[in-house]
């Protein structure tokens, strides 16, 4: 399991995954819990430990996602 923080404006959530989850599920599941209400498919994931944005399509393991990490959402 990893723990990520998720950063979107001035909000930001502590959450668990697991590594090889997709990232754009566990978006869409906050989006189903109303923790956001913005457009998934239009949403850019940016690693602030990598400095780049990461493909929503992968595993938290294929895009290089370790457990501390905060992706920002854009």
């Amino acid at each position: 399991m990893l723990r990520l923080t998720i950063k979107i404006l001035e909000k930001k959530f502590d959450i668990m995954v697991k590594k090889n989850q997709r990232i754009i599920e566990v978006l869409k599941v906050l989006k189903e819990n109303q923790l956001f209400f913005y457009d998934i498919n239009q949403m850019m994931v940016y690693s602030v430990r990598n400095q780049e944005y990461v493909n929503k399509k992968l595993t938290f393991k294929q895009g290089d996602i370790f457990s501390g990490d905060i992706l920002e959402l854009k």
